[in-house]
C-alpha cells in the first residue's frame, strides 16, 4: 500500500474515532456501534499492507477501540490525545 494510501486511511480513522467518542458522549451506543464497526475496518485494512511497526500500532488502536466500547473502560484514554494523535493525518491530506 503507498504511503499516501497509508495516510488518508490514518485520517479517515481518526474520523471514526471522533465520531465514537462524541457518540460516547452522548451515550448513543447506535453510533458508537456503527463508528467502531468502520473504525475497526479501516485497522483491518492497515493491517494488511503493512510493515511489523504499521501492525503493532494497529494492535494498540484496536485495543484502544474496544476498550472504548466498555461500559466501564480500563484504559485510561482522553479523547483529547486520540484526537492529537490523528489531527497530523488530516493535516497532512489536507495539505496543511
Amino acid at each position: 500500500m503507498s504511503e499516501d494510501r497509508d495516510i488518508f486511511l490514518a485520517a479517515h480513522l481518526g474520523s471514526e474515532v471522533a465520531r465514537l467518542l462524541a457518540a460516547k458522549g452522548e451515550h448513543n451506543e447506535e453510533r458508537m456501534r456503527g463508528a467502531y464497526e468502520r473504525a475497526c475496518g479501516i485497522i483491518e485494512e492497515l493491517k494488511m499492507n503493512t510493515n511489523p511497526g504499521g501492525k503493532s500500532e494497529s494492535a494498540i488502536l484496536r485495543d484502544i477501540l474496544d476498550d472504548l466500547m466498555r461500559s466501564s473502560p480500563v484504559l485510561s484514554i482522553r479523547p483529547e490525545a486520540m484526537t492529537a494523535y490523528f489531527l497530523p493525518f488530516a493535516h497532512k491530506v489536507l495539505g496543511i
